[in-house]
């Protein structure tokens, strides 16, 4: 292959690796956020629930 094809070869590798980082972190972020939400909602949840088995 000639060198320019070496050239676009690698910067497409390069630009893919980069994409595929990028959605890697974004779900990484996407999860901690859900559970670090669910973690701060869980003891609304239980008062909720004792409130509602002591209140008929």
């Amino acid at each position: 292959m000639t060198r320019s094809k070496h050239i676009s070869m690698l910067c497409c590798i390069v630009l893919l690796s980069l994409v595929l980082s990028g959605c890697v972190v974004g779900t990484a972020v996407g999860t901690t956020f859900s559970v670090v939400a669910e973690v701060i909602a869980f003891p609304f949840k239980l008062v909720g629930a004792v409130v509602g088995a002591i209140v008929p």
